[in-house]
This record gives structure tokens, C-alpha cells and sequence, in this order.
């Protein structure tokens, strides 16, 4: 343009592009397709995309910056706070690189107030810090600021990405939580439609001139296509009820060309898949030798209703077939498609119905599945290195220029219709605000009202508003009359729109506040905190203790009777080696109180926290600190555990986590790594650590001088990346693991991280080794298998195997020795042989059956465990007596 002729860093820029050895350099796409192919499937098109990678680690807080990468192999950052910033990110505004913002500059003083969009508690968050207002206004002991911590990056928790970053991990949790708050209210929906773009198009390709492609003109195309959504928006809608209506709408059939060649020549065009299977397996939706979609279908005469997934639709041989890439492929290859409207947009146009509420998660899971990615690997013409498939290949965000286009030109990435209000739910004076991590508290507190809140406001118009009082509504139910100004931070009247509530969504072990949301969820008209602990006139001492007295609890009766049922056949072994007699009831209610409580302040808890002893005294938070420190500090170590006793000195607390329970169970006050860390167990969804930074975990971190991970191998990459975030906003320090001393023990030819139906490739990208923190570890390997020394052969029989060094047969099997084998002479007979030589005599441990403890047969199927159990509760002494366990169902169907 020669607007920038003038421009002094054009030049520089222009030099920057030309790369001399570009054209020996490549970038290879991974198509394994044991990625996850809702994100990572492979284009299908020629396009224009943008990849670029990025850590989950990376905040808001960093704010916005150019980087610049020299010839030199240097790189420069270039602040937003810079004079050539506003000059570089906006050259048309700036054509001859005047500077931007910078020292002197004259100030404008003019009040511009945003106004902040409507959205639940949790999408407030459009700072990287979130607090909690009762640490910011309450006047006990654990007052944030009367404890001198005024500084916001003392308190609260970091926040990663928030609902209010379009496109993330939470953005889209709230929206798949949006979809299914209108499910609940309305039923599931109708039919499912997936729409893909026809380049083809009579609107695109008249448009294009000479010589143009469709690739060439992302612009018109992301244009055409957003208005053949909206036309297919604007369809008349059909509700189908029953299996001739499904027929009615949707068809999985070819046409007869001689009665309808325009719609038999659609489908053979967009509606045919494959072909695959075996007549071309190396199809993109083949995996494991099968079809993804499994295609081919069966025959069927008639459409099906199915409990759990897409109903069968009519597919009858009646003869018909079409010529894909060379195969006949008849009904059983249709894709479900809707007739009218496959005649209408002239596109693949895939319509299903929605049968069961269960595929109706799946369906909204689909559709808020995040941005596409893809898998890849930078390869150099003067490198003669070898590729591995899993290491080498990175994962990156990809972008094609349809995408973009349809960014820039700000077209909805999603609509949902009626909108769904999220409201708050909170505890009095609990309410969360959000504040950036420089944010002074006290000025903070003096310029905010934090006591008006959704929830607060609520009770005040149920007491005060005439038209509230009469409507007595819930307050899910609430804003289909009322709307919320958060700027006002009040209810008013609401004129137009249709909207419907929700709750935000609460966890059981949030404790007092899940029943404050079960009680706000059926008391009608509430007028305050106090209202809903009252029931009959009777004020309640705790929400939980409201809940069941309403009757909102009765499933803890089934908890009551089997507690009355162990007790009375003494099951546990804490029962059968409990002698109180001789003591009062209340001598023995208080001494149980007291270990109760002892358990839950090891945990940072009390037993006010649940209100289950409305008389029991309960401790501050600044001794709820101190007996968790105290507990760490006062483990005792065993000779064993040379390390901790060695290295630490006495004053001194080192944390044991483990990946697994079990792992955990035989660490010196071990707990696993997600009770300890309060990492959340989907941590797809939620990167950080549920830890705020008064709290006892946080301080006990703070204090520790070694942090210990055993079974590494086992966690997923995540799960330790949102731990190191967690140790860095705590400490305030951007080393890893925030300067933290932190060993991680494991073994990476045992088990890796567990995920359901996931391939080796997904296996080995989730571990903890395809981190960007593995880089910063140091590697230290031990030469002596402790828990074998006893058996030496055995170790070294395990080391060759996970060496890959024990010999293969051809099907890359290995062969046990004798001596660990039993000889199979068919299923009765090995199994008893097996039986025996574990057990022995079953006999000797009627008399003393703790003799069994540590014996075990371990099988990789339930089926089999089965059967072995049977046989041997078969072989044992005395009489069998069958116990029936039952529950209610709420649901009869399910």
C-alpha cells in the first residue's frame, strides 16, 4: 500500500519475511487417527490455515505484546505500554509511524464507563484473580485485611482462561450447561443438524472471476454460508412424535432416479459415505480395522425407536445403488438426510432425530467440543534425523481462513434461543468478586457495594416488589419476569425477551452452600438467608438440617439403614474390636466427636463446616491452619523412608502425594495428589487448582520444603501442569513449580496415565514425559528394586521386559518362565490348581482369616473374577447364606 511507503518500520518488517532456506523446510500433519478426530480430523480441502502452538500454562495476565523474531535468531517483545506498540498493531491508523501512547502524553480525564455483559457468577471473571468477599468484609480473625494482607495477589485463587474468554474450556462448559438448562425445562429437542459448506455454491462461483477458486475468496465464502444458515434457521419447524413422523422428516434411502433424479442425483453427490470397511480400509474414518460410524448399516424394513442412540431408520433393499469412487454401494452407505431441505441448500446436510436424552449430551458435548487443532511436526530438508510419530509432533491451534474471516467479520459463534440467565448462589457474605492481583483490598472494599448481589436482590423484591410477592416464584424462575442490571446491581420489571434460569451449578462438597441451592430450588418466594432456614415456623441451625426436615433428603434414609445394618451384624473390624461398656452415651458420643474432628482438621476442615452437631464447638481458620500444619509436622517416619528422615530436619515438613489411593496408603501421611492439591478430576475442563491463597493448603505449601509424587507415570501432563500453576501463584514466583523442591517418582514402563477408550499414541501424549515442564527436571534413576531384593530373578525378569530386552516370538509375545506358569488342562482344572497354590487349604482361615490378607488373585477381566470368586466361596466351610442388597430407582426407566 502506498499509504506505508512512508513508514519507517515497513522496511524492517518486509526484510523480516524473506527467508532464504524456506523452501527446505516442510510441515507433515499427523493423521493418526488415534488422536481425538473432534478435534485433530485432517482437512479434506485445500485452504489457507494458520497454526500456531501454545502452552495451557499461558494466562490473560500477560496481556497483549508483538513478538518479534530476528534473521539472528533473536526474538524482541514489544509491550502494549510501548510508543512503536499502537504504530505497529494499527498501521492504518498510524500509516507513518507516529507513536502511539507514551511519556507526556496529555491525559483525558473524561469518565468512560464499559458496560459489563450479562453473564453467571462464574463468568465474571474477566480478571486473572478471583476472591472471595467475606475475606474481604468480615471482621474475624481471618479477615484478609485486618490481617495486613491488602495486597489482591495475596488472597483469592488464580483463574486460567475464565467463562468470559470466548472459546475456552469454560466458556464452553457454560454453554453445554446453557443447552441442557433448556432441555430440562423443555424437553429434549427435535432433530439434530449437521450443516458443511458446498464451494460449489451458484452464490460463491458467480462471484468469483476469472481464474479465481473458492480457496481464494474465503471472504464470500464464510458470507454465503452464514446466510444459508440463517435460511435454514428461518425453516418452519415440525415436531416429530412418533416412528411415521421420523419417516416423515428424515430418510435413509436412495431415490428412485426414474421418479426423482434432481434428489437421486443430491444424495449420490453429498449423502454417500465412504466408501470403507473392506472395500477401502485405509479410509479417514477407519480405526482399529472398523468404521467409526459404522457404516455399512443394517437392512431394515421398517425405522426403530433405540433406548441409547440414533433411531434405525427404514433401509430396505429395494435395489437401487450408485457409483461412488468406483464401488455400488447401496442403502446401507446413506448418510440420514432430510429430503426437503437436501433439495433446498444443495450441501451435505445431515439431519438425525433426537431420541433419548442421553444422545442429547452427546450431541451438545459435540457441539461445544473447543477450536480445532491439529497434530504436527516441522521437518528440515538439511536434517537427516528420524521422526517419531509421538514425540516430535506438536499440537497446535488451527485456524483456516473461512474461520477468520468469519472472526473478522463478527458473525455468532453460537446462538442459543430463549437466552438462559445464570444466577448466582451464595452464602451470606460469601458472595465471589473478581479484582486484579494488584488491586489494593481497602481500596477496593471502599469503593464496591458488595452486599447487593442477584441472590440478595432477589429476597429484597420478594419482600418489598408487589408484582414479586404475587408471582411467588422460584428463584430459577425469577428472571422470566424480572431482569438483572449489573450496573444498577437491581431487579427490574422485564418488558420483552423470553429468557429462563439457572442455577449455577454446585458441588455435594461444597456442603452448605449445595443445600442452600436444594433449598432455593423448591421454596417459592424466599425473603431472605434466614427464610430459607425456616421450616414450620422452626429456625433451623444449618441449610442441610432445613433440607431434611422438608423432606429434601430422604435418600439419607438408605445411608441410616445400612449403617443400622452393619451395626448390627458387626461387618467392620472397627465394630467387631470396639468394647465401650461401661461408659455413658454422651462419654461415648464425645470421644467419637473427637476423632471425627481430628480427621477433619488434619484436612484443613471442622465440623462446623457440615453443621451435623448443632452444639459442638467448632475452631477458627487460623486453627484449622495450625492443625493442618501440625499434623504434617508431626508424622513419624520409619527407618525406611530414608529420604524424608534423612534430609529434612525435624523442624521441616515434607508433603507425600501419590497418584493413585492405593500408591498414597503406604507413604508416611500420604493422600493422593487431587485431595491434597485439590486438583479438579476432569481437568480438561478446569486447569487450576481449587486452592485459595488463605487457605490452610495454601499455607502449608508455602511452608514445605520438599514436595514428593510417587506414581508420576500415572497422572496426566494436565494434572501436574495446574499444580506448578497452583505452587506459582502461591509462592509468586514464575520459576517451575514455583521455586519449589518437588521429586516425582514413577516408572514410565509401568502404568500410563488411565483414560477411557484411548489409544497408545493419546497414552503416551497425555504422560507426564510430553510436558513442556519435563525440560526443567532433572532425571535421577535408581539401580536397586527395593521391594524385589528379595527376589532378584524376578526383577531382573521385569527390567528386561520393560527394557524391551526379553525375547519376541513372531507375534511379539513373551514367554514366561515354568516356574511362574500352571499348566492349562481346561478351565476347571487350571483354575483349581491356581486356587490351590495361591490359597492352600481354605480350612485354616475359618479360625484366622487375616491369614488371607495377602494373598490375591488378580484377573484382567470382571467375568473372570466371577468365576474365580465362585469357586472359591464354593469351597468354603459351613453354610452359604445369600445377602440382597436393593435401592429405589428415581426413574423406573433407568
Amino acid at each position: 500500500m502506498g499509504i506505508l511507503e512512508q513508514n519507517p518500520y515497513t522496511k524492517v518488517f518486509k526484510s523480516l519475511r524473506e527467508l532464504s532456506n524456506l523452501d527446505d523446510h516442510s510441515i507433515f500433519l499427523n493423521s493418526n487417527l488415534g488422536l481425538d478426530q473432534q478435534l485433530y480430523n485432517m482437512p479434506t480441502a485445500s485452504e489457507v490455515v494458520a497454526i500456531w502452538t501454545e502452552h495451557d500454562s499461558e494466562t490473560l495476565e500477560e496481556g497483549t505484546n508483538i513478538q518479534v523474531y530476528s534473521h539472528a535468531n533473536t526474538s524482541h517483545r514489544i509491550q502494549h505500554y510501548f510508543a512503536c506498540y499502537d504504530s505497529l498493531q494499527y498501521p492504518l491508523l498510524f500509516p507513518r509511524g507516529e507513536s502511539g501512547w507514551h511519556y507526556g502524553i496529555p491525559r483525558n480525564t473524561t469518565a468512560n464507563k464499559r458496560k459489563r455483559e450479562e453473564t453467571d457468577d462464574h463468568s465474571l471473571v474477566a480478571l486473572p484473580k478471583i476472591g472471595n468477599a467475606i475475606d474481604l468484609i468480615q471482621k474475624e480473625n481471618e479477615d484478609s485485611i485486618s490481617s495486613d494482607q491488602t495486597n489482591g495477589s495475596k488472597v483469592g485463587r488464580h483463574v486460567y482462561l475464565p467463562s468470559s474468554f470466548i472459546g475456552g474450556p469454560r466458556d464452553m462448559r457454560r454453554r453445554y450447561i446453557d443447552a441442557m438448562s433448556l432441555v430440562q425445562r423443555f424437553g429434549k429437542p427435535d432433530i439434530f443438524i449437521t450443516m458443511t459448506c458446498n464451494r460449489m455454491w451458484k452464490e460463491v462461483q458467480g462471484n468469483l472471476k476469472y481464474g479465481e477458486e473458492a480457496q481464494d475468496r474465503p471472504d464470500l465464502v464464510s458470507r454465503v454460508f452464514r446466510a444459508k444458515l440463517e435460511l435454514l434457521k428461518a425453516e418452519p419447524e415440525y415436531k416429530p412424535l412418533n416412528l411415521e413422523a421420523y419417516d416423515m422428516i428424515v430418510s435413509a434411502e436412495i431415490p428412485d432416479p426414474s421418479k426423482q433424479p434432481h434428489l437421486y442425483f443430491l444424495v449420490m453427490k453429498h449423502m454417500m459415505h465412504g466408501p470403507c470397511g473392506s472395500l477401502k480400509k485405509d479410509n479417514v474414518c477407519m480405526k482399529d480395522g472398523v468404521c467409526k460410524n459404522h457404516y455399512p448399516k443394517s437392512f431394515s424394513d421398517y425405522t426403530t425407536y433405540t433406548e441409547d442412540g440414533y433411531p434405525h431408520y427404514k433401509r430396505r433393499m429395494d435395489g437401487h445403488y450408485v457409483r461412488v469412487r468406483n464401488h455400488l454401494l447401496d442403502n446401507r452407505w446413506v448418510v440420514p438426510y432430510s429430503p426437503y431441505l437436501l433439495a433446498l441448500f444443495d450441501c451435505h446436510l445431515n439431519v438425525e432425530i433426537c431420541s433419548t436424552i442421553k444422545l442429547v449430551k452427546y450431541l451438545y458435548k459435540y457441539v461445544y467440543k473447543g477450536h480445532d487443532h491439529m497434530s504436527f511436526y516441522i521437518h528440515s530438508e538439511n536434517t537427516f534425523e528420524d521422526v517419531d510419530e509421538i514425540l516430535d509432533f506438536q499440537s497446535g491451534r488451527w485456524v483456516a481462513a473461512v474461520e477468520a474471516f468469519w472472526w473478522i467479520f463478527r458473525f455468532t459463534l453460537n446462538e442459543i434461543t430463549p437466552s438462559v440467565y445464570a444466577l448466582q448462589v451464595h452464602l451470606p457474605g460469601e458472595q465471589m468478586v473478581s479484582f486484579h492481583r494488584r488491586t489494593n483490598l481497602v481500596d477496593l472494599v471502599a469503593d464496591v457495594d458488595f452486599s447487593k448481589t442477584m441472590l440478595t436482590e432477589f429476597f429484597y423484591m420478594n419482600q418489598t416488589n408487589k408484582d414479586a410477592q404475587k408471582l411467588n416464584l422460584l428463584y430459577k424462575q425469577f428472571p422470566e419476569f424480572f431482569v438483572w442490571s449489573p450496573d444498577k446491581k437491581r431487579w427490574s420489571k422485564r418488558q420483552r425477551r423470553k429468557v429462563v434460569g439457572r442455577l449455577v451449578t454446585v458441588s455435594p462438597a461444597e456442603g452448605e452452600r449445595y443445600f442452600l441451592r436444594l433449598l432455593l430450588s423448591c421454596v417459592c418466594g424466599p425473603t431472605s438467608f434466614d427464610h430459607l432456614l425456616t421450616v414450620n415456623g422452626v429456625r433451623m441451625a444449618s441449610y442441610r438440617e432445613g433440607a431434611f426436615q422438608m423432606g429434601l433428603l430422604q435418600s439419607d434414609t438408605y445411608t441410616k439403614d445400612t449403617l443400622d445394618e452393619v451395626a448390627t451384624f458387626q461387618m467392620p473390624s472397627s465394630l467387631r474390636n470396639l468394647s465401650l461398656t461401661g461408659y455413658t452415651p454422651q462419654y461415648i458420643r464425645m470421644l467419637v466427636l473427637q476423632e471425627i474432628s481430628k480427621s477433619l482438621e488434619q484436612m484443613g476442615k471442622s465440623m462446623d463446616d457440615f453443621h451435623l452437631v448443632p452444639d459442638y464447638l467448632g475452631v477458627t481458620l487460623d486453627q484449622r491452619i495450625t492443625k493442618e500444619i501440625e499434623t504434617e509436622s508431626n508424622i513419624q517416619f520409619t527407618e525406611e523412608d530414608l529420604l524424608l528422615s534423612s534430609k529434612l530436619n525435624a523442624a521441616y515438613i515434607a508433603i507425600a502425594v501419590a497418584s493413585s489411593g492405593v500408591a498414597a496408603s503406604i507413604l508416611p501421611g500420604g493422600r493422593t495428589a487431587h485431595s491434597r492439591f485439590k486438583i479438579p478430576l476432569d481437568i480438561s475442563g478446569n486447569k487450576s487448582c481449587q486452592v485459595s491463597k488463605q487457605s490452610s493448603t495454601a499455607k502449608l505449601l508455602i511452608e514445605a520444603k520438599l514436595i514428593l509424587w510417587d506414581e508420576a507415570s500415572m497422572a496426566k501432563k494436565e494434572t501436574i501442569e495446574a499444580f506448578d500453576m497452583l505452587l506459582k501463584d502461591i509462592m509468586e514466583c514464575d520459576d517451575p513449580f514455583g521455586g519449589k523442591l518437588v521429586g516425582f517418582g514413577g516408572d514410565f514402563r509401568q502404568t500410563l496415565p488411565v483414560i477411557k477408550v484411548a489409544t497408545r499414541d493419546v497414552l503416551v501424549q497425555s504422560s507426564f514425559v510430553n510436558s513442556h515442564l519435563w525440560t526443567a527436571l532433572q532425571t535421577i534413576t535408581l539401580s536397586e528394586n527395593m521391594r524385589a531384593v528379595m527376589d532378584h530373578s524376578f526383577s531382573e525378569f521385569l527390567l528386561r521386559i520393560g527394557e524391551r530386552h526379553e525375547p519376541e516370538d513372531e507375534d511379539g509375545k513373551i514367554s514366561l518362565c515354568k516356574d511362574m506358569t500352571i499348566p492349562y488342562d481346561g478351565n476347571e482344572a487350571s483354575l483349581n490348581r491356581l486356587i490351590e497354590s495361591i490359597f492352600g487349604d481354605l480350612n485354616v482361615y475359618s479360625s484366622d482369616p487375616y491369614q488371607m490378607i495377602n494373598r490375591c488373585i488378580l484377573s484382567g477381566t470382571n467375568n473372570a473374577v466371577d468365576d474365580v470368586n465362585q469357586l472359591i466361596i464354593d469351597r468354603f466351610p459351613r453354610d452359604l447364606h445369600t445377602y440382597i442388597s436393593f435401592d429405589r430407582t428415581l426413574n423406573e426407566r433407568d
